[in-house]
């Protein structure tokens, strides 16, 4: 995906977050990356249960998909296929 949507600033926003304690007190994440409009992005993390545990606007990308979705758990960041 990262090299697919040259979008590994993606895989760094979601290690970036993992030095705060309250996200790395919770074992499995899920991330979403949605279009909001345009060019401008959101990424919205979860504890798997719907409960949002963190938020970030982007407010420029090219990345080319509307939305990706993914895990992270362990410490390994997972397409919901590899999981």
């Amino acid at each position: 995906m990262a090299d697919q949507f040259k979008a590994w600033w993606l895989i760094d926003l979601v290690m970036s977050h993992q030095l705060s304690p309250a996200l790395r007190a919770e074992p499995f994440q899920t991330w979403k990356l949605n279009r909001i409009e345009g060019d401008r992005f959101v990424a919205v993390a979860t504890d798997g249960n719907r409960k949002e545990i963190a938020r970030q606007e982007i407010p420029f990308s090219d990345f080319e998909a509307d939305a990706v979705s993914m895990y992270f758990t362990d410490g390994v960041l997972l397409l919901p296929s590899e999981y």
